[in-house]
C-alpha cells in the first residue's frame, strides 16, 4: 500500500506544479512580460526550433490557435500531443504500476521526432517562403 502511495505522489506532483504554472500564465494580461529571452536567438540572431514556444503555449491555453501557429507551429502541435501523452502514462502508472504507454510507443518516434525539430530549426532561418515559420512579433 505504500509503493502505491508513492505512486499517487510521483504522478500528481508534476501534474500539480504543471497547473499551477499554466493558471499563472492563463492569469496574465500579456505575455511577454513574463516569457524568458531566448538567449540563442540573442548572440546569433538566428531563430533555434523553440523561440517563440512560450508564447504558444500562452497561446494555446487562450485558445488561439492561429496565433500558436504563428509562434511556434512545432510546439503548437506537439505540446499538447506530449500532454495527452503524459496524462496517458500517468493514469496507467497509478493504475497498473508500470510505464505500458511508454512501451508500446516504437523507439523510432521519439528520433523522427527528434529530426523534424532539428529540420525545423534550420528551415524557419532560411528564406521565403520558409521564413514563415519565423515566430511573429507580439
Amino acid at each position: 500500500m505504500r509503493r502505491k502511495g508513492f505512486r499517487i505522489l510521483a504522478v500528481t506532483l508534476p501534474i500539480l506544479v504543471a497547473c499551477m504554472v499554466c493558471l499563472f500564465m492563463y492569469r496574465q494580461e500579456n505575455a511577454g512580460d513574463f516569457m524568458i529571452p531566448c538567449v540563442f536567438h540573442h548572440f546569433t540572431g538566428l531563430y533555434c526550433p523553440g523561440c517563440g514556444s512560450g508564447r504558444a503555449l500562452y497561446s494555446l491555453m487562450h485558445l488561439r490557435f492561429y496565433a500558436a501557429l504563428r509562434y511556434n507551429a512545432f510546439a503548437a502541435i506537439l505540446l499538447p500531443a506530449l500532454g495527452i501523452l503524459y496524462l496517458c502514462w500517468a493514469v496507467g502508472y497509478v493504475i497498473t504500476g508500470s510505464d505500458q504507454v511508454m512501451r508500446r510507443i516504437p523507439q523510432w518516434i521519439p528520433w523522427t521526432i527528434l529530426a523534424a525539430l532539428l529540420l525545423y530549426g534550420i528551415l524557419r532561418n532560411l528564406g521565403y517562403p520558409f521564413c514563415l515559420l519565423a515566430p511573429t512579433a507580439f
